[in-house]
């Protein structure tokens, strides 16, 4: 049968956190972040060829693990963000693969999942480029403060608006 608590509850995230806290116990090559639902992993290796390779088998037993605890990975939200110094450095030929558990990756072709190759992400609010750069960070908080900056002066100019015009209409009467 399927089993769960009703989203919004306040023993909610205490249940998920006790039913989550075991992944720390998965044999991996990567570094693991957790926060609340979302799993960061970060690998590094000699060359792209080898991070994948860790990359790939990592996630294999991620998805391994929460089959065993009847979880599922949304593979549409995962994300790889490669890390390089420059331009010329960033790998145009990587595709990492999201493989079955039936799946042999020495066997090719695999049909098996791609998963994105991204420039940056959003992770916990804050933008991460490819990089290790501010700048799309910076430019997404500008943005956000201008927009709603904008907001307050419509509604102000709105509200100005609104005023005079009752004060128009309350001096003709």
């Amino acid at each position: 049968g399927e089993y769960s608590i009703a989203q919004g509850t306040a023993l909610g995230p205490s249940l998920f956190i006790l039913y989550m806290n075991d992944i720390i116990n998965v044999n991996l090559a990567s570094s693991m972040y957790l926060f609340a639902d979302d799993i960061a992993l970060i690998v590094d290796g000699h060359s792209w060829e080898d991070t994948k390779s860790k990359l790939e088998a990592d996630l294999r037993n991620i998805k391994l693990w929460m089959k065993l605890n009847k979880l599922n990975l949304n593979e549409k939200k995962c994300n790889v963000l490669p890390v390089v110094s420059s331009e010329s450095e960033w790998p145009n030929e990587l595709q990492v693969d999201m493989h079955t558990e039936k799946c042999d990756p020495n066997i090719t072709p695999c049909y098996c999942n791609k998963l994105n190759i991204v420039r940056s992400v959003r992770y916990l609010g804050v933008h991460i480029d490819y990089r290790l750069k501010w700048d799309e960070h910076v430019e997404y908080i500008g943005c956000f403060i201008l927009s709603a900056e904008l907001k307050c002066s419509t509604t102000l100019f709105t509200k100005n608006a609104f005023t005079q015009k009752s004060m128009t209409n309350c001096s003709k009467k």
